[in-house]
């Protein structure tokens, strides 16, 4: 005689249907409440300290090395973005970080434009500049995005340093702005 219990059929569909029902069900999408919570008091936090940090850091010098680990940052965090979620690897990002930074030197120097100006113009510029590539290059996959990324990179590279452009771009010494002490966004 077996001495394993004995399972009333009722009970076994019960189970039987719950299983289903689990395995059936779909997938949560979005985050959840916890993490949302957590990711919007992480944001506050970092955006209250990034404003204490002109009162932290009162030299010129410093101030631009830590803008400049900002901006990187953001560029980073753009390219783990693009990998985490959709499983690409790009080479090109560099390719709109410069095409946003020439806008933003060039509607300056050449054309005298506020910086709030030439940033809106540079943010477009990059974003058209990324939607042209993006459209071209989105079809690939693996080895072949991210090639295809870094030829586009390279491109714009070389088109920034030719002789014909030289006025414009600055070259290999690339351009330089100089903010007036009273000049804000």
């Amino acid at each position: 005689m077996s001495t394993a219990p004995v399972v009333e059929p009722k009970a076994a569909a019960t189970l039987q249907d719950e299983h289903e029902s689990i395995l059936d069900a779909p997938a949560p999408v979005g985050l959840s409440r916890p993490t949302l919570i957590r990711g919007v008091v992480t944001t506050v936090v970092v955006l209250a300290l990034g404003f204490l940090v002109p009162w932290l850091i009162s030299d010129p010098y410093y101030m631009n090395i830590a803008a400049d680990g900002v901006v990187l940052g953001i560029l980073a965090i753009g390219i783990g973005f693009l990998a985490h979620r959709s499983g690409l690897i790009s080479l090109g990002h560099t390719a709109f970080y410069g095409a946003a930074a020439y806008g933003v030197a060039i509607a300056m120097a050449e054309w005298g434009w506020a910086p709030l100006q030439a940033a809106i113009f540079a943010v477009i510029g990059g974003t058209v500049l990324a939607v042209g590539i993006g459209a071209l290059s989105i079809r690939l996959t693996g080895f072949g995005f991210l090639m295809l990324t870094l030829a586009f990179a390279q491109a714009a590279y070389q088109l920034s340093i030719l002789t014909s452009v030289r006025e414009v771009t600055g070259a290999f010494d690339g351009l330089g702005i100089a903010f007036q002490a009273d000049q804000t966004f």
